[in-house]
């Protein structure tokens, strides 16, 4: 991802749903050719707000079934994904028309002993856990 600044301070927000890194590759002035650019880069990652879905994962952890149950703002669309720590999609549940008081049982028993991040998105939002399977 690359972003342009038409703004000074110029700030972004970044909601990662794993661990990972950020670089700053370059900082340069296109408008004023003659000119040179300087300045740093402060990158701030949040831990959620008050948009996250109100949701809870347990038993956590875990030697096959996680439950998956809170509320949702509105009945809908709930789209669940399991992704190992390479960050490969290894299990996709999507369940259409649900009310707003959400359960599910997350099966994980056939499934390597490992650390996995569950991302739920409904709501137009997201919330993701972290999954230890013994």
């Amino acid at each position: 991802m690359s972003y342009v600044a038409r703004q000074t301070p110029y700030q972004i927000t970044v909601r990662p749903e794993m661990t990972t890194s950020y670089r700053l590759l370059a900082v340069d002035d296109a408008a004023c050719p003659n000119g040179q650019a300087s300045g740093t880069a402060l990158i701030l990652l949040g831990q959620g707000s008050a948009n996250d879905l109100t949701l809870n994962a347990f038993s956590n952890p875990t030697t096959g079934w996680v439950r998956v149950e809170g509320q949702l703002k509105k009945s809908g669309t709930v789209l669940l994904r399991v992704v190992n720590r390479a960050g490969q999609v290894v299990q996709t549940l999507e369940h259409p028309d649900q009310s707003v008081n959400y359960r599910y049982d997350l099966n994980l028993s056939g499934m390597p002993a490992v650390i996995y991040t569950l991302v739920v998105e409904a709501d137009d939002r997201k919330e993701s856990f972290k999954l230890v399977k013994h």
